[in-house]
C-alpha cells in the first residue's frame, strides 16, 4: 500500500490526572509546554472537554469504549473491563491496522495484550491483586523488565510474592528512567517500526498522577507559582464529602508553602511529559507520517490541586472534570478552537468517523467530525455534556476493596459512618449546557449549580436562583435510561 493510499494513522496520546489548564499556549503563563504549545497551533483545541466520570478507571473505560462508566460496568478503580465489552481497535472495520498500547491500562489484567492490541506494555505491576487469575502470575509489566535490565533493583514484591520497582523508588529516578520517558521510548520504537503499515498507537503517561513529585521537582521555583484565587473559597453548601475531604487536605498540606510547592511538583512532571509528547511527534514528523495521522492529547481526568483547598479527583468542580484535548486531524495547519462543552463520550465515534471506520451502534456518544473539520470558528458542538458519578471511591482509598468506601478516622468524630459512605458515594450527574450552567444533581439534595460564564471558579452556588427545571428534568431523563 502507497503511503498516498494508506489509511489514517492515530496516534492516540493520554495523560494521568493532568487538568485542563495545564498548556502555556493556552493560557497558563506558569507552565513550560512548548510541545503541547506546538502541537496546539495545528489542533482543533476543546476548551471546555469534560470526562465522563472523575476517576481512573471508569473514565478510561470511557475513553477506550466509547461508553458511559454504568454502561462498560468500570464504575471503580481496579474493576475489569469484560472481554465482551470492545474497545475502539476491536470494532468493525479497522482490522488492517497494526495496533499498540504502551503506558497504564488500569482496566483489569494489567500487564497482559487484551483488547485487540498487536503489541502491549504496561508500566504497573501494582494491580496484580486485580487480576482476573487467567494468565501467569509471575509475569512482570514492560517496565520493570527494562528497568531490572538497566541495572535498577526491585524494592517490592507484589501480592504474589513476585519482585517489581514501587512508585516510591520510580518516581525518585533520574528522568531517563522514568516511566514518562519509557513509555516516550516505546512509542519512538513504534513509529520507526510501523510507519509503513496503517497504525494505532495508544501512549498513557503515569504523571502527573500522584504521588506528584519526579525529577523535575526543582524545575519551578515553587513561590513563583501562585495559588488560585478560589484557593480558600469553600462555601458551607457544599456537599459533605467536599468538606471532609477539605478537612483532611488541609492538614496534608497545613500553609501555603506546601500547596505551592506540590503545585510546583505537578507542573514539574507535566512538563516532563511535554518532552516525551515532543519525542514522539519529532519521530512521526521524522517518518513522513505526520500528515496521515489523527493525533489527539487528553486525560482520564483533572486534580483539584488547591482550588477549593482540595486536592486529588473524585469532584464535580471543572478541576476535576475538565481535562486538554487536541484533536489534529490529518494535514490540518490551523488552529481552530472549540468553546462549546464536549465529552470523551464523543471520542470514540468522532475517531471510527475519521478512520473511515463504520459507526459502532453500542457507543453512546456521536461524531463531531463535522464541527472539527470545519475551520469556520462558529460552528461548534450544540448539545448537553453528562458527567456521572456512580462510584465508591475517594482519594484516600489506596488499598480499598472494590466497591468499599474509605473512611477516614477523623470524619467519624463528626459524622457516622453511614452518612460518610452515603455522602461518597451519592449518585450525582452533572449536566453542562451550551448557554454555560453547569448543575451537579444530588440524589441526597446537595445540588451545585453555576453560571460558568459569570462564574468559571465556581464560588457562587445558584441553587434557588437561577432557572434551571430544563436541566433537571434531563438528568432525570438520563438517570431513568440508565436503570
Amino acid at each position: 500500500m502507497s503511503k498516498q493510499s494508506k489509511k489514517p494513522n492515530l496516534l492516540f496520546i493520554f495523560t494521568d490526572e493532568q487538568r485542563a489548564d495545564t498548556i502555556h499556549a493556552l493560557g497558563n503563563p506558569f507552565i513550560h509546554t512548548p510541545s503541547l504549545d506546538k502541537l496546539s497551533e495545528i489542533s482543533t483545541v476543546c476548551s471546555n472537554a469534560y470526562v465522563t466520570q472523575p476517576v481512573c478507571t471508569p473514565s478510561r473505560g470511557s475513553i477506550m469504549t466509547g461508553q458511559y462508566p454504568h454502561t462498560h460496568k468500570t464504575t471503580d478503580n481496579n474493576m475489569l473491563l469484560g472481554d465482551d465489552t470492545l474497545c475502539l481497535p476491536e470494532m468493525p472495520g479497522l482490522s488492517d491496522y497494526t495496533k499498540a498500547y504502551y503506558g497504564k491500562w488500569h482496566l483489569g489484567d494489567e500487564i497482559y495484550r487484551q483488547h485487540g492490541f498487536d503489541f502491549w506494555e504496561s508500566v504497573e505491576d501494582c494491580y496484580h491483586q486485580y487480576d482476573s487469575g487467567k494468565y501467569d502470575a509471575s509475569q512482570r509489566c514492560g517496565y520493570t523488565n527494562w528497568l531490572v535490565e538497566q541495572g535498577i533493583e526491585t524494592d517490592t514484591v507484589d501480592c504474589n510474592g513476585y519482585p517489581f520497582h514501587s512508585r516510591q523508588l520510580t518516581v525518585s529516578l533520574p528522568e531517563q528512567y522514568t516511566k514518562a520517558w519509557y513509555v516516550g521510548m516505546m512509542g519512538e520504537e513504534f513509529i520507526k517500526r510501523h510507519s509503513d503499515d496503517p497504525f494505532i498507537l495508544y501512549l498513557n503517561f503515569f504523571e502527573p498522577h500522584m504521588p506528584m513529585t519526579g525529577p523535575l521537582n526543582e524545575f519551578y521555583n515553587w513561590k513563583d507559582i501562585p495559588l488560585p484565587e478560589t484557593h480558600e473559597n469553600l462555601p458551607d453548601d457544599v456537599p459533605l464529602k467536599y468538606k471532609l475531604f477539605s478537612e483532611t487536605f488541609k492538614k496534608k498540606f497545613p500553609t501555603e508553602e506546601a500547596w505551592r510547592r506540590i503545585r510546583s511538583q505537578y507542573y514539574g512532571l507535566v512538563s516532563m511529559v511535554d518532552r516525551q509528547v515532543g519525542r514522539v511527534i519529532d519521530t512521526l514528523e521524522a517518518s513522513g507520517e505526520m500528515d496521515n495521522t489523527i493525533i489527539v492529547f487528553t486525560s482520564d481526568h483533572g486534580d483539584m490541586l488547591g482550588n477549593h483547598m482540595l486536592y486529588g479527583k473524585c469532584t464535580m468542580y471543572d478541576e476535576s472534570v475538565k481535562v486538554p484535548l487536541l484533536i489534529r486531524m490529518p494535514g490540518q495547519k490551523k488552529k481552530k478552537t472549540i468553546t462549546n462543552p464536549v465529552s470523551h463520550i464523543d471520542l470514540v465515534p468522532t475517531l471510527l468517523d475519521a478512520m473511515g471506520a463504520p459507526a459502532y451502534s453500542l457507543c453512546e456518544g456521536e461524531s463531531i467530525l463535522k464541527e472539527l473539520a470545519d475551520p469556520d470558528p462558529m460552528i461548534q458542538p450544540e448539545k448537553d455534556v453528562f458527567v456521572e458519578w456512580i462510584g465508591s471511591n475517594n482519594n484516600f482509598d489506596l488499598g480499598a476493596a472494590v466497591g468499599e468506601v474509605s473512611v477516614k478516622e477523623e470524619w467519624l468524630a463528626t459524622h457516622s459512618k453511614d452518612e460518610i459512605v452515603s455522602a461518597v458515594r451519592d449518585h450525582v450527574v452533572t449536566i453542562v449546557s451550551p448557554d454555560g450552567r453547569k448543575l451537579s444533581h444530588s440524589l441526597l439534595g446537595e445540588h451545585q449549580l453555576f453560571q460558568l460564564k459569570d462564574d468559571p471558579g465556581e464560588t457562587t452556588n445558584l441553587w434557588g436562583n437561577l432557572p434551571c427545571d430544563d436541566l433537571v428534568q434531563k438528568v432525570e431523563e438520563w438517570r431513568s435510561s440508565i436503570t
